[in-house]
């Protein structure tokens, strides 16, 4: 059962032997859909690298958490960044589970404050690679269909040209990154309609 998944741990005994504990960790083979109102995207999730955060992710998932949520943040030649802000504060933190997975285009990653430990419900698509956030962002998913989705948010103006904050006009790439005082929020809103979950076909 869904509410059965997670970590286990067990040992046997055979006459006055005793075994070291076995710790598992049991899901089904779960792929999340992303319905927007760009279209749909696909993703594989990975439990094997990052368990906590798809078991915190797949629970979000099921009480509708994400849904009529934003892609609030796009920043072209880096990330959409997406969850339902005005809820994150009401979600607990977890606790890092950084892993070797790269951050390539399409990977899904939690969003997180400078302190390693305070992911919770936001989460960003990666435009391009960004290898200066591998093994310090949790990477936990990646885009398997809907590629030509991400890319076409990609293309979305933002507030940023000119930005709000410095004024600031980028008018090859009005959604690039200038400072940290910017919001980068699309003109046109991103949304989550939906994010579903369904068992791998074998």
């Amino acid at each position: 059962a869904e509410d059965r998944e997670g970590f286990y741990t067990f040992r046997w005994q055979y006459q006055d032997s005793l075994s070291p504990e076995v710790r598992v960790f049991v899901m089904r083979d779960w792929i999340a859909t992303i319905e927007t109102n760009f279209g749909n995207i696909v993703a594989d999730i990975y439990p094997d690298v990052a368990p906590n955060h798809v078991l915190n992710f797949l629970s979000l998932v099921r009480k509708g958490f994400y849904s009529n949520g934003r892609f609030y943040r796009v920043i072209a030649g880096f990330m959409m960044q997406g969850g339902n802000p005005k809820e994150a504060g009401k979600v607990p933190n977890v606790a890092a589970e950084f892993n070797e997975r790269k951050h390539l285009a399409g990977t899904l990653s939690m969003a997180r404050t400078d302190a390693p430990n305070s992911a919770s419900s936001e989460f960003f698509i990666c435009f391009a690679a960004a290898p200066h956030l591998d093994r310090a962002y949790t990477v936990f998913g990646g885009v398997v269909e809907g590629m030509e989705v991400v890319q076409s948010v990609e293309k979305e103006k933002t507030d940023h040209s000119p930005c709000a904050g410095c004024g600031k006009t980028l008018p090859a790439q009005p959604t690039q990154h200038c400072g940290s005082h910017h919001e980068d929020k699309p003109v046109r809103d991103v949304i989550i309609k939906s994010i579903t979950l369904s068992v791998r076909k074998k």
